[in-house]
């Protein structure tokens, strides 16, 4: 259990808390390559998005048991 929570907080938190070396990269990825840097802010904010989905996901689900 705690592996796999370190799993899924590993890109998360990298993105939040490296958003600007990572925003910067341009290059090859395995799915294409990245021609232009993309906003620390935006990686950021994709960061947190990611971390909280599980939370989000979790209380609709709540609701909708109601």
């Amino acid at each position: 259990m705690g592996l796999k929570v370190v799993a899924f907080v590993v890109l998360p938190l990298a993105c939040i808390w490296l958003s600007e070396p990572m925003g910067g990269y341009v290059g090859p990825t395995p799915r294409g390559n990245i021609t232009a840097p993309t906003p620390g802010l935006f990686v950021c904010i994709g960061g947190w998005l990611l971390l909280l989905v599980p939370v989000i996901i979790a209380v609709v689900h709540a609701i909708a048991r109601d």
